[in-house]
């Protein structure tokens, strides 16, 4: 056991007369380095809050007056608390809790798991005040936002896609001597990596970019739905499952936020459309010998008669593109470019800016009772290994 555990139910909000003490002590002396507790996958940061409030009320250390009114702060919480004559400064951060106690020795391992043990222990003693503190708090539920991840993986491949540039990787000509012949499959196996690497992102990119189209329109019909319709679950969920076209088509009579309807005429919305049409034949892998198509061959009985020559590098490495050429799939992301930002125009300026917002948020939050969305945390995340507090 440990001073800490010993007299857990003797802490206490700590004393200002006690704090001025040591302060003064503090200042004037240079003290042995407070012990330092940590507190990580050992409990629950949502039970050590909740046990902390429903014994001291509010957070009291002199961090809160420095916290942000918001997610986006190092500290979260701060306890300055007694026992006996020892200061506790208990403080809460985005992955972790520390607990400092001034005055005691550095704890062991086991000394901690003695203290966490204790603190679950005493969980008992205040369950009615925890309990009553827990229902008071709000729960959201952290998810996934799909339009936001593959929206990174997009824009990564785009990136990686174009700074490849295959127009400038030098392919071997028909060899024509020994010498060449002898060179050929070293200078073939050195664009090989470029040609095949660019198939892998391309293809990637015309069988992901009508799936970001498409999960853009879900995401907005996620955030703007009706009420009435939102609250019918069967009726959203037949509007999520209406062909692409009919949901765009009636974005405007679904949601809320929109100034007028969705022009289907308009170049960005027929492109759109054209793409979404062709997104069968790569997520489906569909056989079509017409489109797929990169020579015709005769045949006298087993002579055969090609259309026209191709060297190796056409034939090992430019036929490989064919359909998924690279400026096809940048073209593919750009349609989708297009059409989102045609739609977006469509909406309200307020309401834009906050669908603007979710749509660049990777972890939303839901909050089931109220039936809310919310952007819950920075897009970073701040951690440090913090020194002791002075007291100064």
């Amino acid at each position: 056991m440990t001073f800490l555990s010993e007299n857990l139910r003797e802490w206490r909000p700590v004393d200002p007369h006690l704090m001025l003490q040591h302060i003064k002590l503090r200042s004037s002396r240079q003290d042995a380095p407070p012990s330092r507790w940590i507190f990580h996958d050992n409990i629950s940061p949502l039970a050590l809050y909740v046990y902390l409030t429903a014994r001291f009320g509010k957070p009291n250390g002199f961090q809160m007056a420095l916290k942000s009114p918001s997610s986006d702060n190092y500290v979260h919480w701060h306890w300055s608390l007694q026992c006996h004559d020892h200061i506790i400064e208990f403080m809460g951060f985005n992955l972790h809790a520390e607990a400092y106690a001034f005055g005691l020795p550095q704890p062991t391992e086991a000394e901690q798991a003695t203290l966490v043990a204790a603190i679950k222990a005493d969980f008992a003693t205040h369950g009615p005040a925890m309990s009553a503190v827990k229902k008071s708090l709000e729960k959201w539920t952290l998810f996934i936002n799909p339009y936001k991840r593959l929206r990174r993986v997009v824009d990564q491949f785009s990136t990686k896609l174009r700074s490849l540039d295959l127009k400038s990787v030098p392919l071997p000509g028909l060899p024509t001597t020994p010498e060449q012949l002898a060179d050929l499959r070293e200078q073939l196996t050195a664009c090989q990596s470029a040609y095949t690497e660019a198939l892998g992102l391309s293809l990637a990119l015309r069988m992901n970019a009508p799936v970001l189209a498409e999960s853009f329109v879900n995401l907005l019909i996620f955030l703007l739905a009706k009420p009435e319709i939102k609250q019918d679950e069967q009726r959203y969920q037949n509007i999520i499952r209406t062909k692409i076209h009919t949901r765009v088509n009636d974005l405007h009579l679904n949601c809320q936020g929109f100034t007028s309807p969705i022009d289907a005429s308009a170049t960005a919305v027929k492109d759109f459309h054209t793409l979404m049409n062709q997104r069968n034949n790569f997520l489906h892998g569909n056989v079509d010998p017409h489109r797929l198509k990169y020579d015709v061959v005769h045949f006298d009985g087993t002579i055969p008669l090609p259309d026209r020559y191709q060297d190796f590098a056409q034939l090992a490495l430019i036929n490989s593109l064919l359909d998924v050429e690279p400026e096809a799939a940048l073209r593919d992301v750009d349609t989708v470019d297009r059409f989102i930002e045609f739609v977006l125009a469509h909406l309200d300026s307020r309401v834009r800016y906050e669908v603007e917002l979710l749509m660049n948020t990777f972890n939303p939050g839901w909050r089931e009772d109220t039936k809310r969305v919310g952007v819950l945390f920075p897009p970073h995340i701040v951690h440090g290994v913090p020194g002791p507090p002075t007291g100064r």
